[in-house]
């Protein structure tokens, strides 16, 4: 059952981007490109909207 709720939360969170025309994959692909090359001192810097 928590699978199922987890599911849908994820789901809901990919479509919601979508529907405002981001693209979830791809940012979030870029977020982890950026994480082991990104100073931990600024790791703040790749929260959305900065």
């Amino acid at each position: 059952m928590e699978g199922g709720r987890r599911a849908a939360a994820i789901q809901t969170l990919v479509v919601t981007a979508d529907l405002n025309g981001w693209n979830p994959q791809a940012d979030l692909r870029e977020l982890l490109d950026s994480i082991p090359v990104h100073p931990i001192t600024r790791i703040s810097e790749l929260a959305p909207g900065t």
